[in-house]
């Protein structure tokens, strides 16, 4: 905010970010291990299915009643599940699934069903089935999209065919069996705002329009964490915000290939936490992170 003259607003920024920052940093240095990784994995897992099992439970009350309960949303009639406090919409809920489903398939042997893919196929499901009942068309296409990612990786050319095919089928699905169905004139409210964050960052494309300033530009925020980030803080911001993006991209990919012999239960994590990270990235397009 400095450049806009607002200097009181640097503490504000630094207060909302600094948790993050810390976070990220705390995580680097607590979780480089599996066994930590899984006593992580475990948690999120147990927070995740609180949540679906209430949101569940809460549907059919919800849709009779046509009112919001603590676990259902009803928006224009139509319940989505969602959580508490930081996850109270239920995009941040069917994202946050979305970033747990790679993880559940990591375990300590390369091959072999041991007891947690047994656990972890139905976990699985169920989350699938939580990512539908959010109605979040955003990680409904995340799912497509860690199908792609995961097929790719796995078989490479072929691979990129199968998800292509899988990836359509799917959507089709989706399209068929509700109404907040996947299109480009469903899209439309969300490119006139993306045009407005266009024209946001050009009218101050060094320093952006300031931290915050989006939605009280907009009366709503961007639906697009790139185009918010780039609009807010510039270029400047944006190149310090994607720097640490990519470097841990980057290194999560050396992972595998520095431990791959020596810690092979880590460089299945590091696969495994990289392919969760992408799939957010892709959903953080047509959400605002």
């Amino acid at each position: 905010m400095l450049p806009h003259g607002r200097i009181g607003r640097n503490l504000t920024t630094l207060l909302d970010l600094s948790p993050n920052v810390i976070v990220y940093f705390v995580g680097v240095c607590l979780l480089g291990s599996p066994a930590r990784l899984s006593w992580l994995r475990t948690t999120l897992v147990l927070v995740a299915m609180f949540i679906l099992i209430n949101g569940l439970l809460q549907m059919p009350l919800a849709r009779a009643s046509g009112v919001d309960t603590p676990y259902v949303l009803n928006f224009h009639l139509d319940a989505r599940i969602r959580g508490l406090g930081s996850l109270d919409d239920p995009n941040e809920l069917g994202q946050l699934l979305l970033t747990i489903l790679p993880l559940l398939f990591v375990a300590k042997r390369e091959a072999g069903l041991g007891i947690w893919w047994v656990l972890s196929i139905p976990i699985a499901i169920l989350f699938l089935i939580g990512v539908y009942c959010t109605g979040s068309r955003g990680a409904e296409l995340g799912v497509a999209a860690l199908i792609g990612l995961f097929l790719i990786r796995k078989f490479r050319t072929v691979g990129a065919l199968f998800a292509t095919v899988a990836g359509g089928s799917l959507l089709l699905l989706v399209n068929l069996f509700r109404t907040r169905t996947i299109n480009m004139a469903g899209g439309m409210d969300r490119l006139a705002i993306w045009s407005d964050g266009m024209g946001y960052f050009k009218a101050s494309p060094l320093w952006g329009v300031g931290y915050g300033e989006f939605t009280t530009l907009q009366n709503m925020t961007a639906h697009n964490s790139f185009l918010l980030c780039a609009a807010e803080l510039g270029i400047i911001g944006y190149f310090l915000w994607m720097s640490v993006i990519v470097v841990t991209m980057i290194q999560l990919g050396r992972v595998p290939v520095l431990v791959g012999k020596s810690d092979p239960a880590l460089a299945r994590w590091a696969v495994a936490v990289r392919l969760s990270l992408a799939v957010y990235l892709f959903t953080s397009f047509f959400l605002s992170r």
